[in-house]
């Protein structure tokens, strides 16, 4: 059986894309609740999985509440995630509405 393709995180804050490149931010990435860690983190999946800086942007809150927000949560027990290409494409084909910021 061939593995899909997937990010992954590590606790404390380590993310991979599918090719097994880190991605980086200055403070690392967090996960499994609604705040800044999570959003950062959406913003970096949508960026790198689109190349799309400007949908990055304007998706990323809806990402960390749909999806970022859960991941291996409760946060606090530090537990690993996988989140598969499949399922970040499946996200960006439902209708957005518009993020106001």
């Amino acid at each position: 059986m061939t593995k899909q393709p997937a990010y992954r995180g590590e606790y404390p804050g380590t993310v991979t894309n599918p090719e097994g490149t880190k991605l980086r931010v200055p403070n690392g990435f967090s996960w499994g609740y609604e705040g800044t860690g999570p959003f950062v983190l959406a913003r970096a999946i949508l960026r790198d999985h689109t190349g799309d800086e400007a949908l990055a942007a304007r998706y990323a809150r809806d990402f960390m509440r749909d999806v970022t927000s859960h991941l291996g949560a409760p946060y606090h027990d530090g537990k690993s995630w996988e989140l598969p290409v499949e399922e970040i494409e499946r996200w960006l084909a439902d209708d957005r509405p518009p993020i106001q910021f």
